[in-house]
């Protein structure tokens, strides 16, 4: 079963190359949407509800508007074996507030090795691998704009993708901005890969990462234990995200979330989280009732 999903995710990943944008689009697979799974175990423990929260090291993947929050330098990573199949995905970030302006740097990359193949008749063929990576740089700041706490935030990336012996990249942008109406009310909107960004192929193909918004807002109080609760919306996707952090005590928190399409069922999350001075360590459960669930380990380490 395993090894005939990966087979099934990797020919409509082929075809993908071949169809262009209709095809992720309407169905979630192709050029780019190995990044829509979403990073770092706080986040995805909160159903990924977090355009409007991001407030950590993992606002250059969320929203670069978010950098402007951080009070440190932050580093932090995350690592899954995504939908328990041998997918290795992997997320790193540093950031840290000048004060006039906050800077970021993203990695982010996938990996599947030994993909089995077939010829026209069924007949095993050759394994290849599948090597996607992102490289981004990230600058946010806050703007003046009165009583309002308003953010912006600005990412520029560098895709590369690997499959078959064959080679593609492309450059593409992110923005997004947030806005605190108060100490406790956070609105947050965030466009990916601006305007849509090609991934030229060394088949001479060319590849559409479509544009990916989201938008959505948090609550954050502090009575009778710090916690805070979030809801956003995938535009082009059409995917509700809801979910909640709460923190009995200052060295652990608990998460829990839920995701919807427009037409489908939910899928469920859950995660914790223990801090232990500086250091963040993260865990999510995130439920996927098609391709398998997902377990995600984060790290972060603040200075």
């Amino acid at each position: 079963m395993r090894k005939a999903l990966l087979v099934g995710l990797t020919l409509v990943l082929v075809g993908a190359l071949a169809s262009g944008p209709q095809l992720w689009a309407a169905e979630g697979v192709g050029a780019g949407s190995t990044y829509q799974f979403g990073v770092d175990a706080r986040a995805l423990g909160m159903g990924g509800a977090f355009v409007a929260v991001a407030n950590s090291y993992s606002a250059t993947y969320w929203n670069p508007a978010g950098l402007a929050q951080l009070s440190k330098t932050t580093i932090g990573g995350m690592n899954t074996n995504k939908f328990g199949q041998g997918i290795n995905f992997n997320y790193a970030s540093a950031a840290t507030n000048l004060g006039f302006v906050a800077l970021g740097g993203t990695f982010i990359g996938s990996t599947i090795s030994g993909i089995e193949t077939f010829d026209a008749q069924g007949n095993p063929g050759a394994t290849v691998d599948d090597n996607e990576m992102l490289f981004g740089g990230s600058a946010a700041m806050a703007l003046p704009l009165g009583s309002l706490g308003a953010m912006a935030g600005v990412t520029g990336k560098y895709y590369t993708h690997d499959l078959a012996g064959e080679h593609g990249s492309g450059f593409g942008f992110d923005a997004g901005l947030q806005l605190k109406l108060s100490d406790s009310i956070t609105l947050g909107a965030a466009a990916s890969d601006l305007g849509g960004t090609k991934i030229n192929w060394s088949t001479g193909a060319i590849d559409d990462v479509a544009m990916y918004t989201r938008v959505g807002a948090a609550l954050s109080l502090v009575q009778p234990v710090p916690w805070t609760v979030a809801a956003q919306y995938d535009v082009e996707a059409g995917l509700l995200h809801v979910g909640a952090e709460f923190r009995p005590t200052e060295q652990i928190a608990i998460r829990v979330g839920a995701m919807k399409p427009s037409e489908g069922d939910f899928s469920l999350t859950a995660g914790a989280g223990l801090m232990l001075g500086s250091i963040s360590v993260d865990a999510a459960f995130v439920q996927n009732k098609l391709l398998g669930n997902s377990i995600v380990l984060s790290g972060s380490f603040g200075f």
